[in-house]
């Protein structure tokens, strides 16, 4: 069997805040990715439509935004790799990796904000293994060593 090629090339960032968009947005670039940013659950909910990459979701969003994408990804199974971020707590954050997961969401990885670069290059190589985000920063990935 084949394996599916990726149809898109960017990762989403469903966050309220600006500037944590921002600030994700210009590590994800700078490690090469495309980047599409969604402030609210109708925007995250049409950019999903574009098969992103991977979903890198803040955990609490006015609204319960977050969980409303949950809900909304669960019905359509829409199995794109998820990393959960926010600002509480690392336990409560793999509580609701793990509720999710559960629940049958591609949850791979937790980011407790705030993150540095390698931590969101991590979670991005256990999302998305093919790609290789480590990769991504080397000047010229497939210069022999």
């Amino acid at each position: 069997m084949l394996e599916s090629i990726p149809t898109s090339s960017f990762a989403l960032i469903v966050d309220d805040d600006p500037d944590s968009q921002m600030l994700v947005t210009a590590m994800l670039e700078y490690a090469g990715y495309g980047v599409e940013q969604a402030l609210t659950f109708e925007a995250a909910e049409a950019a999903l439509a574009r098969q992103p990459l991977c979903v890198i979701l803040d955990l609490v969003m006015p609204g319960d935004a977050s969980r409303s994408l949950c809900e909304a990804m669960l019905a359509r199974h829409d199995d794109t790799p998820i990393i959960l971020m926010s600002g509480l707590e690392k336990e409560h954050l793999s509580e609701r990796q793990e509720h999710w997961r559960s629940r049958g969401l591609n949850m791979v990885a937790v980011l407790a904000k705030p993150f540095w670069l390698d931590k969101l290059l991590e979670a991005l190589n256990v999302a998305l293994p093919v790609h290789r985000a480590d990769l991504a920063l080397s000047p010229d990935p497939l210069e022999s060593h």
